[in-house]
């Protein structure tokens, strides 16, 4: 959920989600964020790639921004959330290779939940997330190494509200989520290299959409 279809250069298109657990309560395939794979322009998703799994340490991976940076190696940085305590951790990261496989887990160096990232050209990506340790939407440039990423520089948006409420919270996550006060940013590049971006926000007790135009340098 959350996310958008991302087209890559060997045609196929990748949808990122998440698994989720039952009406039972039970996570039989994990809670993990997966990628489902279409060969057809979105027709028929027939298969999918595990892109973070960290379900045996309690952590659950959703929300998260794929991109296809310049060399063709897929990028994805995703919410990272403990279950058991109800705290969100900083920002994960992985990398494919191939654009079959994910690489390891790694710290995206980003105190942040919900986060969207979209390629500038080479090796750079910009994002837009919630972050946790200030208030605010945030937005930051990235250069993607060969097993890591380099953040370059990063600025707030927005800071219309304090920080996330859902980290180190605890209690029922349901009521946890449903006090936030802004999230899910979308993005696309425009003609002119100019980034254009939406997101939600509260704003004396009304739900609003605002938007924003970017230059990333």
């Amino acid at each position: 959920v959350l996310c958008r279809a991302v087209p890559l250069k060997d045609g196929r298109w990748l949808y990122p989600t998440q698994t989720w657990k039952g009406w039972n309560g039970e996570a039989p395939n994990s809670m993990k964020s997966v990628a489902f794979v279409s060969t057809d322009q979105g027709k028929t998703w027939p298969t999918y790639i595990d892109i973070m799994d960290d379900y045996r340490n309690d952590m659950i991976h959703f929300e998260q921004g794929l991109a296809q940076i310049g060399d063709g190696r897929l990028v994805d940085v995703a919410w990272a959330f403990h279950e058991p305590s109800g705290t969100s951790f900083p920002n994960r990261l992985a990398i494919s290779q191939d654009g079959q496989k994910f690489g390891p887990i790694m710290p995206a160096r980003l105190s942040g939940e919900t986060i969207k990232i979209i390629p500038l050209g080479g090796n750079t990506v910009f994002g837009l997330y919630r972050r946790i340790d200030q208030k605010g939407l945030w937005a930051f440039l990235a250069d993607v190494g060969q097993d890591s990423w380099t953040i370059r520089d990063q600025a707030p948006m927005w800071q219309g509200a304090d920080a996330n409420v859902v980290g180190g919270s605890g209690g029922n996550n349901a009521t946890n989520l449903s006090a936030l006060k802004f999230g899910s940013p979308m993005m696309s590049l425009l003609p002119d290299g100019s980034i254009f971006g939406v997101f939600w926000c509260m704003e004396d007790n009304v739900q609003n959409i605002r938007w924003l135009h970017i230059q990333a340098k």
